[in-house]
């Protein structure tokens, strides 16, 4: 249920039973009998046979903003930082292989860093995810480069070159 609830999150539009069967890999019975147990919870509304997050999502999202002392305790220094450089600073980590932004303070300049809070991007993605991927231990980064390529979003030259 959490695969098909974060799949939801991470297409940010409605989803299809066809989409998430092809995102998760999940049998169509196996995803109606979980989506008919989160749309009980309210984690999951659906229009026209279409699948997204519920009003229950934000309650999550809210205690976690509330209750993160990474990002609480980041958040004064993220400010500093992003007036003495006059440029957004973020706080970014690596979560089931993808990068996402939990904090973000914005510059004031016309051109932006696209980085959203609560938006996850693929960890071969940008700057920041390769910077994150560099300086992951050796043993996690081993496995999380071995499941990109088992996965197909990287072939062995572009591990190589990593």
């Amino acid at each position: 249920m959490l695969l098909v609830l974060s799949t939801l999150g991470r297409l940010e539009r409605p989803a299809s039973i066809g989409d998430l069967m092809v995102e998760t890999g999940l049998a169509k019975s196996t995803l109606y009998r979980q989506l008919a147990l989160l749309r009980r919870w309210g984690f999951v509304m659906d229009h026209d046979d279409q699948f997204l997050p519920g009003p229950m999502c934000l309650p999550l999202v809210r205690g976690f903003e509330q209750s993160s002392y990474l990002r609480l305790e980041a958040r004064s220094e993220l400010e500093q930082l992003s007036r003495q450089t006059g440029e957004s600073a973020g706080l970014l980590m690596e979560v089931n292989q993808q990068v996402v932004c939990i904090e973000m303070i914005e510059s004031n300049q016309q051109l932006r860093c696209s980085f959203v809070k609560g938006r996850g991007l693929p960890l071969l993605k940008g700057a920041s995810a390769k910077t994150l991927l560099a300086f992951m231990p050796a043993k996690r980064q081993a496995i999380v480069l071995r499941d990109l390529e088992r996965d197909g979003l990287l072939d062995e030259t572009q591990r190589r070159h990593l």
